[in-house]
């Protein structure tokens, strides 16, 4: 009987104390929970959060009757298999949103950290791409190094 109280107790201290340890715990810090290729407008709040997390963006603006333009974006692509995680595509077709104020197209704008680069027309090889993204990181990945 002593023998059942005991094990009642210690089990009941055992449950207080990670009780206890828990609430005391820091929050996780939450991941960036977005897809690294999408193919919606994003909204800013969203551009701001890829941003801060010391990430680069890549706002490709293009039209489905552009020769080159669905091979460019395929480039893409792979600079964002890559890069692990640290770059992410936005590819916007304007057949789908023919409201984009963009003219001179194909488009590329880079966003990162340390500032912002806009191309438009002739794009830059993806040698000449991979040195534009890797110059908006604050601190570059194994990627650029």
């Amino acid at each position: 009987m002593k023998l059942n109280k005991l094990a009642v107790i210690l089990v009941a201290l055992i449950f207080g104390f990670s009780s206890f340890a828990y609430l005391l715990a820091p929050a996780p810090k939450h991941a960036l929970v977005m897809p690294l290729y999408t193919q919606t407008p994003l909204k800013e709040k969203d551009i701001a959060k890829i941003i801060e997390k010391d990430k680069v963006l890549a706002i490709y603006i293009w039209s489905f009757d552009c020769e080159n333009c669905e091979q460019y974006e395929n480039e893409l692509l792979k600079l964002v298999e890559s890069f692990n995680g640290s770059f992410y595509l936005n590819s916007l077709n304007t057949y789908y949103y023919p409201d984009i104020p963009i003219l001179d197209l194909p488009y590329l704008k880079l966003i990162g950290k340390k500032g912002v680069r806009e191309l438009s027309i002739n794009l830059p090889n993806a040698t000449e791409l991979k040195e534009e993204i890797c110059s908006l990181f604050e601190k570059e990945p194994k990627m650029c190094r």
